[in-house]
């Protein structure tokens, strides 16, 4: 059995020409949004929250890096110009299968 590779969140990442800033921010959105990320696509800014608005608690590096994923799922769909990447549940569900392909060993 391999052992799996962790995902690192880089500090920039680039979709097509498109070059993102990858930020770490305290919180995301307003207390009662409980946002884990978030995507600018017009400043260009991925922001991955290290805490819930909402609780206060912190966000495990795995539900950072899936937050990551899903962010970046949305910058990838917008640059497609697939109107899928609006579609909140369908990117999540992405995200979620995408991050058990990279991070499960086999």
């Amino acid at each position: 059995m391999t052992k799996a590779t962790i995902l690192v969140i880089p500090d920039v990442t680039y979709v097509g020409k498109r070059k993102y800033t990858v930020q770490h921010v305290p919180t995301v959105g307003r207390k009662s949004q409980c946002l884990m990320g978030q995507l600018d696509v017009n400043a260009k800014i991925i922001d991955i929250a290290k805490k819930s608005s909402y609780t206060g608690k912190r966000y495990s590096p795995k539900q950072q890096r899936n937050s990551y994923l899903h962010e970046l799922i949305h910058a990838v769909l917008y640059e497609m110009k697939d109107d899928q990447w609006r579609h909140e549940a369908f990117v999540t569900r992405l995200a979620n299968v995408l991050q058990d392909a990279l991070e499960r060993g086999k």
